[in-house]
């Protein structure tokens, strides 16, 4: 499945941002199992540009196509379907339910795309929860688990239903050289297993040397460090 923006922009209306472009017009394409690092600072619209990838933002300008579907020609309650099939989104301050463990946060997106039958949903989030190194923790809530540990739950959640397209917003930022490469080590594995699309958005700058293709936001323009994708 491809990932195509068509020229995307986008300016904030109302609120303290109201009238404030975040996002130049651009156009890009990204294809089955490629990997790109998006740099930019605090406030750069990193997170902005993620959330219109989601399906959580509707831009001012321009479209998300994945394959052959408009994202934003869906309804609401059918782009979240379709999110919940196809993309996986590791979001910077988490968002996991404080009212459910571990466990319970993978398991929901499973049940919510319905792709595997009910009796594997629990064993599937373990299997994850495993893979990311909280295992033991998985019967644990989120004001039990440390923000790194939050981030790992994160991670299992968002590759839960094994999806087309990954985006993951600062994955490294709350944790220590050898976590962080840990995690990148299984987001990226898992993404070339499955043929997935990964978009990280960083400022780390250990990130760059895993990726052929990178690019950074500056003045709401992807200016692109190596060959842009076509």
């Amino acid at each position: 499945m491809s990932l195509r923006v068509k020229d995307l922009s986008h300016t904030y209306a109302g609120g303290k941002a109201n009238g404030q472009t975040i996002l130049q017009p651009q156009s890009w394409t990204l294809t089955d199992g490629q990997q790109i690092l998006i740099r930019g600072i605090s406030g750069s619209g990193k997170t902005t540009l993620f959330n219109i990838l989601a399906g959580l933002l509707q831009p001012s300008t321009g479209s998300i196509c994945y394959g052959d579907q408009a994202l934003y020609a869906l309804p609401e309650a059918a782009r979240d379907r379709f999110r919940a099939r196809n993309v996986g989104y590791v979001f910077q301050n988490h968002h996991l339910i404080g009212s459910l463990t571990a466990l319970e946060n993978v398991v929901m997106p499973i049940a919510f795309a319905n792709n595997l039958p009910p009796t594997q949903w629990r064993r599937r989030a373990q299997e994850l929860l495993d893979q990311v190194g909280i295992g033991a923790l998985s019967h644990a809530g989120p004001k039990q688990l440390s923000t790194g540990q939050r981030l790992r739950v994160a991670v299992a959640r968002a590759l839960a239903n094994k999806p087309r397209v990954v985006l993951a917003d600062e994955p490294t930022a709350a944790l220590d050289e050898q976590s962080g490469s840990q995690v990148m080590d299984f987001l990226q594995q898992s993404c070339l297993q499955n043929h997935s699309i990964l978009i990280v958005a960083s400022h780390d700058p250990s990130l760059s040397q895993r990726f052929a293709t990178t690019a950074n936001l500056k003045s709401g323009h992807l200016q692109w460090a190596e060959a842009q994708p076509l």
